[in-house]
């Protein structure tokens, strides 16, 4: 059986074929949502006072008196914007960037928070 289909076509099928597959693959490797967790994270700032999380929408998440150092929220966002203090007088700030992980820590720097998957998350 002769093969009808000039080449060109046969390449642009071919090229369509594996755009697709590559975009299908990898929306399956990195998480469709831009690898933010659709459940609750838990972010823990040792010594904190309260710790409080905005990432973006219309709600700031706050911990509660039974464990002020620990926030368990689902985030809106890949970017909240983190604020702990220490002290009355000493609130510390950083930037935690949401991704495919449930276990956030934030350590002190300074006057800055450094935040990122809790080490055991590795």
């Amino acid at each position: 059986m002769a093969d009808t289909m000039p080449p060109k076509v046969r390449g642009a099928l071919v090229g369509g074929l594996l755009l697709v597959l590559g975009l299908a693959s990898g929306a399956f490797l990195f998480g469709g949502a831009g690898g933010v967790p659709t459940g609750p994270v838990t972010l823990t700032v040792p010594g904190a006072m309260a710790v409080s999380a905005y990432c973006g929408g219309e709600q700031t998440f706050r911990s509660d008196d039974a464990q002020p150092d620990t926030l368990t929220f689902v985030p809106a966002g890949p970017r909240c914007d983190i604020e702990a203090p220490l002290t009355p007088s000493l609130p510390l700030r950083g930037v935690l960037e949401v991704g495919r992980g449930s276990a956030y820590a934030c350590v002190r720097d300074g006057l800055d928070l450094v935040c990122g998957l809790s080490p055991d998350q590795g």
